[in-house]
């Protein structure tokens, strides 16, 4: 009797272990979820950038080879935009990666 009553205290015990490890589960998957939409906004955020920057330059490119004697000017604006463009490129892609891990730690 006392064998089933112990039994009976380690089944309830290991169900509230269960219980509190599945709540546990939940919690880290629900903040597991708000990362990956952070980093999703973030990522979209990147992506609009570099398509202003990408903007910026179309524009820069227009209103320089409007003037006379600045196509120097242009050669270093469209340089320095490159090398921006780059480092957003850059930067989106480890966000990319940052997103795909996540959804990979999340799944």
């Amino acid at each position: 009797k006392d064998d089933l009553q112990a039994a009976q205290l380690r089944i309830a015990a290991l169900e509230g272990e269960k219980a509190a490890l599945e709540a546990r589960l939940a919690a880290e998957a629900s903040a597991l979820e708000a990362q990956v939409a952070a980093a999703k906004e973030a990522a979209a955020a990147e992506v609009q950038l570099a398509r202003d920057d990408v903007k910026t330059a179309q524009e820069k490119t227009i209103s320089v080879l409007g003037e006379k004697g600045t196509l120097q000017a242009l050669v270093d604006t469209l340089q320095a935009e490159t090398e921006n463009l780059a480092a957003v490129e850059d930067e989106l892609a480890a966000a990319t990666d940052r997103v795909t891990l996540l959804e990979g730690e999340k799944a």
